[in-house]
């Protein structure tokens, strides 16, 4: 004991920082040399940094890295990162939890409104944590005005969890109670009525996505992780794009009932590579070779389909007759 004592501070600071938060805790109770030194800030600011990526207490309303540990980290530091919504079934959804102007906010990201998917996500903020008079505070975003989230629970078990829900249902209203022209007036970044409903009367569950491992950077294919593909009329959604050494496996974090989220909406088998020689075949057949004879006509769509979002040929260059059974 007297060799650790008799050490210069900054040795026994490099060691502490071994240690875990519980750890620290646990040796500040042996005495008062390890109580004095646990307690410096240099050793609280590593852990802010080492277990959250934190290293600045600006516009957190605390005096030291150590208050920003216990009173906030310690109990929903977890939460961040990005989280899938497992009980909107079949609609899914996204939350991205980050740390923003001295507080913790939970956004829902949803998909570009206008089918263009190269538009950024669109951020809704539903609650936020906050340090208020020395104790946490949680907050929900999500109504009419700013009001307290009292449920906010995290589960940290083999696949980390959280769930929250709104029980002051006087600031969420109804969206058949909102006045319509208020609302056609509104904002498109606002939240699609479905996702009001849900978090304004259900509790909302959440489960961590699992982040796809990384491909070698000399490798062609595309980087693993989220991506926002069209699926024409029936809109944007968001998918997780996996890569292994054999295929390209893409999981639908937003779904609908056609298909769902948390299900595969494709699968890319990447182990055989298809040849120039197949592909002229696909698309090669014996009425290629009559294609001249055939006149040129304008091509036009069928009465009632609407081709907003989808591109047409201006020209047709075969007709096929098509026996209805």
């Amino acid at each position: 004991m007297d060799y650790i004592t008799n050490l210069p501070v900054e040795v026994v600071l490099l060691l502490l920082k071994r240690l875990s938060c519980h750890d620290l805790c646990t040796l500040a109770r042996t005495c008062t040399f390890f109580r004095r030194i646990c307690n410096m800030d240099d050793t609280w600011q590593y852990c802010c940094r080492k277990d959250y990526g934190i290293d600045s207490i600006d516009k957190w309303a605390v005096d030291s890295f150590m208050e920003l540990y216990k009173t906030v980290l310690f109990k929903f530091g977890h939460l961040i990162g990005k989280w899938s919504i497992v009980s909107m079934y079949p609609y899914g959804g996204l939350l991205s939890v980050e740390v923003d102007q001295g507080r913790f906010v939970c956004y829902q990201c949803h998909a570009p409104i206008d089918n263009c998917i190269t538009n950024p996500f669109i951020k809704k903020e539903l609650f936020e944590v906050i340090v208020e008079n020395k104790k946490c505070v949680r907050n929900c975003l999500s109504g009419t005005s700013v009001h307290p989230l009292e449920k906010l629970i995290y589960l940290d078990g083999q696949l980390p969890r959280f769930s929250f829900e709104c029980v002051q249902r006087t600031y969420h209203p109804k969206f058949s109670e909102v006045n319509s022209e208020e609302y056609q007036q509104s904002d498109e970044e606002e939240s699609s009525v479905f996702d009001q409903e849900q978090i304004s009367e259900k509790n909302v569950e959440c489960e961590r996505l699992q982040w796809p491992d990384p491909v070698s950077t000399e490798s062609l294919m595309p980087t693993p992780g989220l991506y926002k593909g069209t699926y024409g009329s029936h809109g944007v959604e968001i998918i997780m794009v996996h890569i292994s050494s054999d295929q390209i496996i893409g999981t639908k974090i937003t779904g609908d009932p056609n298909i769902p989220a948390t299900k595969i909406t494709f699968k890319a088998n990447i182990s055989q590579v298809v040849t120039h020689s197949e592909i002229n075949e696909l698309y090669s057949s014996p009425l290629e070779e009559n294609q001249n004879e055939v006149a040129v006509t304008e091509f036009r769509l069928p009465d009632g389909y609407d081709s907003e979002y989808d591109a047409f040929p201006n020209e047709v260059r075969t007709r096929y007759n098509v026996n209805t059974v």
